[in-house]
């Protein structure tokens, strides 16, 4: 056999596999490929007419269809749904373990709290963040929280502080802009916001102070409440008991008692 017919041959057995693939009978095949008809006994195209159902029957078994199904729907027989079932296990049962990892990944791009910020910050800046990059935000995220859970605020700080220079340096372009204006409602607005800029830092800068030197006022007014109550209730007990306790009667009262029964 040439090199020639053996490129044909190839490209021949390639659409038999492709046509069983389709849903075609191995007859319906060679029909529309208008190939001879005795070819059907041919080892080389009933070998690629398998491939084809084998294809069919791994993809059927991933998506968890049972054997009646895919007997009744393709040209799969029994006989080759109970062999191929054995030989092929372990492709379909880590082609499923593949799926599932797939789809639980696209799930946690938005029940996941880091991969769904990472979402958006990729979305926000496609242009700087690709997939390996997308990696590493994903990666030091992850280590930032590990550090404020252990009580290192050093990252949260950062950002705390970048964002208080931002804030400021936004603040002066705005006065710059203002004081460049002549007209009173230009000027006005741009003093509005301003004075939104300027609380904005004076909230990030409370932030990074709380971050730094964080308030036990909170806890200490728990407790001098908790103690109140404790303390009321004591005083509440100690005044019922001494309602509910009897006065005690002295001799004198009961030396007249006997004398009125005898």
């Amino acid at each position: 056999m040439s090199k020639a017919s053996r490129i044909v041959d190839m490209a021949v057995t390639a659409d038999i596999t492709d046509y069983a693939i389709d849903n075609y009978s191995l007859e319906d095949a060679l029909l529309e490929l208008e190939l001879p008809t005795e070819w059907i006994s041919n080892d080389e195209v009933i070998e690629a007419f398998n491939n084809g159902l084998i294809h069919t029957y791994i993809q059927e078994k991933i998506s968890g269809a049972i054997d009646a199904y895919i007997i009744e729907d393709t040209e799969i027989t029994q006989q080759q749904c109970n062999e191929w079932a054995i030989l092929y296990q372990e492709p379909i049962r880590l082609q499923r373990l593949q799926i599932n990892q797939e789809e639980r990944e696209k799930a946690e791009q938005f029940s996941n709290p880091i991969k769904s910020g990472v979402r958006n910050l990729v979305a926000q800046n496609k242009e700087l963040i690709n997939g390996t990059a997308q990696a590493v935000v994903t990666e030091d995220i992850t280590e930032m929280i590990a550090k404020l859970k252990s009580g290192n605020t050093e990252d949260i700080l950062s950002v705390l502080v970048s964002q208080t220079l931002q804030l400021q340096s936004l603040t002066n372009k705005i006065t710059q802009t203002a004081g460049n204006s002549n007209h009173y409602d230009i000027m006005q607005k741009f003093q509005n916001m301003q004075l939104k800029t300027m609380a904005e830092t004076r909230k990030t800068v409370m932030a990074i102070n709380e971050v730094i030197n964080p308030k036990r006022t909170t806890f200490i007014k728990e407790a001098s409440q908790h103690n109140h109550l404790h303390q009321n209730s004591q005083e509440k007990t100690h005044i019922k008991n001494e309602l509910q306790a009897p006065e005690p009667v002295t001799e004198a009262e009961i030396i007249p008692l006997k004398e009125r029964a005898q």
